[in-house]
């Protein structure tokens, strides 16, 4: 089980990839995404992605291709269990 840990900036920070990108994929129910709210519940919740987040976004921004909902979270559920086995 991976720990939702990284902000949508930071994995596309890591990544060499957009927000955008990020958004579309959690738009799409393509990745999944924890929210957090800061103390107060004055700010907008913090959108938290999971580590493995950062390989799709990756390999989505490098394949240059357009995917269809399926293929991508195929290649989510990819990059989970990679990221699993490297735990």
């Amino acid at each position: 089980m991976t720990i939702a840990i990284l902000t949508r900036r930071e994995v596309a920070e890591l990544a060499g990839s957009s927000k955008r990108l990020l958004d579309k994929a959690i738009h799409q129910h393509v990745l999944p995404v924890r929210r957090v709210t800061a103390r107060g519940g004055i700010r907008t919740p913090a959108q938290l992605l999971p580590s493995y987040a950062v390989a799709y976004a990756a390999i989505m921004t490098k394949l240059d291709l357009n995917l269809t909902k399926a293929h991508k979270i195929e290649a989510a559920g990819t990059a989970d269990t990679l990221a699993a086995c490297g735990d």
